[in-house]
């Protein structure tokens, strides 16, 4: 019962997310968080990425942080889709834009209560790397 109060207070669908919230709570109370990515940087080049991070990451404020989900693949660097014009990424291709942004890693999680048919979805938090 406690569980379903606090999905609802919280405005999230499902125990998984909550685990989520939980996994991040002490980090996001630590921290200023300015921003939450999810599911959109499949739509953006290279290129435009690494901009969107250099322009999150300069609108930070001290301590904040910048936390990511996005679906990622895993035997080649990107896989295109053709159908809806995205393109998911490599975990360790995602990480190297950031650092080329100038984002260092300060903690990741991957949902792994998703279906082993699809896309692992990690979750990173991001802070600017030379503050």
């Amino acid at each position: 019962m406690i569980i379903e109060l606090a999905l609802k207070y919280l405005k999230l669908r499902s125990v998984n997310e909550f685990n989520w919230y939980l996994t991040f709570q002490s980090l996001i109370n630590d921290m200023e968080l300015n921003a939450r990515i999810q599911w959109v940087v499949a739509y953006l080049t290279d290129y435009d990425l690494v901009n969107f991070f250099i322009r999150m990451g300069a609108s930070l404020r001290l301590g904040g942080i910048i936390i990511l989900k996005d679906n990622t693949c895993t035997h080649e660097a990107f896989v295109l889709d053709k159908d809806d014009s995205s393109l998911t990424r490599s975990l360790p291709y995602l990480l190297v834009l950031a650092e080329i942004a100038g984002l260092r890693v300060v903690k990741k999680v991957h949902q792994d209560d998703f279906p082993d048919s699809i896309f692992p979805v990690p979750m990173i938090a991001f802070e600017v790397a030379n503050l």
